[in-house]
């Protein structure tokens, strides 16, 4: 489970993991209508930058 922090597109999200590190998410479309503090299975995860 990831927490959205910010949204910059459709296709990427900053987001803390479960060790509440911040990462970079990206993957086609993964962040469509999902808004900052959703909790978010981030299920078309493509790409996680730590």
């Amino acid at each position: 489970m990831m927490k959205i922090k910010k949204v910059f597109n459709n296709n990427v999200v900053i987001a803390n993991n479960q060790q509440n590190q911040e990462v970079v998410v990206m993957g086609r479309g993964l962040a469509f209508q999902k808004r900052p503090e959703n909790q978010s299975t981030l299920q078309k995860l493509r790409r996680p930058l730590y």
